[in-house]
């Protein structure tokens, strides 16, 4: 499996356009397509296994606070699991409060996500007496780049690299209004009808069936 970094999808995509002169396209502009591209194949993905972008990590919990910042790189407020290790104590999941009530008044631990003015955050049920450590499962946002980044990032939907170049062709296309936007268009369609059948046949762990979210039914039980 190959991860192409920017500088190599870039002067692909200026070889196949003829777009390398100083009075072509700018790498801001460059760097929009990829993003718009990279976001519309992440979604794709997503809705059909989001564990292709499972990620984890540790926030630590401070005594008497109830509310933590979400990672940065999460998509949209898609957690998975939260467990919580709180001194003192053994491991366990953290529920998800089932409505605000339920978070306001049940006597068990649980939490939610609350949209503020300052951004999403996940909040306790309760004040924690101890540190300790929440461990989110989540999942979270395919690499984006940025000018500042350098011709070295690296596009992490590997399998899916092509979708995202023929968005940028088709948007190169649009733009110049040449006559073979449609082509780039049905390119760009083609290559996304591929990725969707690529992931309905996908092996997992030697099990052909997709997993679905079961996410809602787990956080009940």
């Amino acid at each position: 499996m190959e991860y192409k970094t920017w500088g190599e999808i870039r002067r692909e995509i200026q070889s196949k356009h003829g777009i390398g002169g100083v009075l072509d396209y700018k790498e801001e502009s460059l760097i929009d397509m990829y993003n718009t591209g990279a976001n519309l194949v992440e979604a794709e993905i997503i809705k059909l296994n989001q564990d292709y972008f499972v990620s984890d990590t540790e926030i630590s919990v401070v005594a008497g606070q109830r509310e933590y910042d979400l990672p940065s790189d999460i998509y949209a407020s898609k957690i998975r699991r939260v467990f919580i290790k709180l001194e003192g104590e053994v491991e366990c999941k953290l529920p998800k409060a089932k409505n605000i009530d339920d978070l306001k008044f049940n006597t068990r631990r649980t939490y939610k996500i609350f949209n503020n003015a300052t951004g999403r955050k996940l909040r306790l049920s309760f004040d924690p007496k101890v540190n300790g450590t929440l461990h989110i499962i989540y999942t979270r946002n395919t690499n984006k780049f940025t000018v500042a980044g350098g011709e070295s990032q690296v596009c992490d939907i590997p399998e899916y690299v092509d979708a995202v170049k023929a968005w940028m062709s088709y948007e190169i296309e649009f733009n110049d209004k040449t006559p073979t936007v449609d082509y780039a268009k049905n390119d760009y369609d083609r290559q996304i009808q591929n990725l969707i059948a690529s992931l309905a046949q996908a092996v997992n762990d030697e099990d052909n069936d997709i997993e679905p979210d079961t996410s809602f039914d787990e956080d009940h039980l």
